[in-house]
């Protein structure tokens, strides 16, 4: 698959659960999958993520605060969304990124109540992403 046909995937939730979905998307899915962004509200968790694309061959990608994830959405012209930052924060960033078009990986729990668990199956339905 050429590069252009790669799906651009970004993460919001850089801590030590989002390694394992950076090596998949990075080495273990090159063909189909591209990162290109990731957002978080640590800077320094970011660098260190990086760190370990660059040590492994890779670019490193462009950073952003989590608070401007709907501006990284848009202008990294991101395909899907992988949220991995703490659970009760899921909820908001899963609709930001249906809301601006982008489909959503999202690891468990969803979210942490049922009125966010709402505010995702609505979002999901007004925008028919995934």
């Amino acid at each position: 698959m050429s590069r252009e046909k790669r799906r651009r995937l970004a993460l919001v939730g850089a801590g030590s659960r989002a390694e394992m979905f950076v090596d998949a998307i990075t080495t273990g899915h090159p063909d189909t999958t591209e990162l290109v962004a990731l957002a978080d509200v640590n800077q320094t968790r970011m660098d260190l993520h990086n760190q370990w694309l660059q040590a492994a061959g890779h670019q490193a990608v462009p950073t952003y605060p989590a608070a401007e994830l709907a501006g990284m959405l848009a202008g990294q012209q991101v395909d899907e969304l992988v949220v991995t930052s703490v659970d009760d924060t899921h909820a908001g960033h899963i609709v930001t990124a249906l809301e601006a078009g982008c489909d959503v990986i999202t690891e468990k729990p969803m979210t942490v109540d049922a009125a966010s668990a709402q505010r995702i199956l609505d979002a999901q339905r007004r925008t028919g992403k995934r």
